[in-house]
């Protein structure tokens, strides 16, 4: 359980960042960045991210010693129902990779205390399938620099699909969760877990299993 804690949430539009602000204890500080308006009074809209670098900072830098989250996400492939565009890959790239490396490099130039980053990626980073190989792609370059930064504290989680619109029209399984058992679980490893870590045994277990396979085996099945 997190209490009494300052909690400093990028992308906090989504709806797995509204879930997740919502189940958390009120004993906990919130503070809420994101490009849409909100009634919150610890918020900072801004009309784009690496525009407004200064701004953020500026907002983060008196905060004593935060939990940082990143939920940042974009998803526009649907393989071979949904192709992306060039500005969708480069989208995919900014959102999922770039702005949440880029900020935590910042912070640290900075000499800002933070208490702990978190990372929103997915078991996608593990083993880019056909499907949706330049999100899979971008959270696997998330993943690996924030490992060479060697922060102090993080944790990037590896969840597999959450039902929310970004992944609406792809194909289901038994192992989607919703975005309330996916908060639920984030509020339960943040405190507890370190690195590279999964929501659960059986989402660990799937990402082991694509891993294995050829990749030739998982694009005819579309898995």
């Amino acid at each position: 359980m997190i209490k009494n804690k300052n909690i400093v949430v990028f992308g906090s539009s989504s709806e797995l960042a509204g879930e997740f602000i919502k189940q958390l204890d009120d004993t906990n500080t919130i503070y809420t960045i994101s490009l849409k308006n909100s009634k919150k009074i610890t918020h900072l809209q801004i009309s784009d991210y690496l525009g407004s670098i200064d701004d953020i900072i500026k907002f983060i830098s008196p905060i004593t010693n935060p939990i940082v989250i990143f939920f940042n996400g974009y998803l526009a492939e649907n393989r071979p129902t949904q192709y992306p565009s060039s500005n969708e890959i480069i989208k995919t790239l900014d959102i999922n990779y770039v702005i949440p490396y880029k900020f935590t490099e910042i912070i640290i130039s900075k000499n800002i205390k933070i208490e702990k980053f978190i990372y929103i990626s997915s078991f996608a980073a593990g083993k880019q399938r056909y499907k949706n190989f330049i999100y899979g792609y971008s959270k696997k370059l998330l993943e690996e620099s924030i490992q060479s930064l060697e922060l102090n504290s993080y944790l990037l989680i590896r969840f597999g699909k959450i039902d929310t619109l970004m992944s609406q029209n792809h194909k289901r399984s038994i192992f989607d969760i919703d975005k309330e058992l996916a908060s639920s679980i984030l509020i339960k490893v943040i405190p507890s877990k370190q690195g590279i870590a999964y929501p659960n045994i059986s989402t660990k277990i799937l990402s082991i299993l694509i891993k294995m396979l050829p990749k030739q085996v998982i694009k005819y099945f579309k898995i």
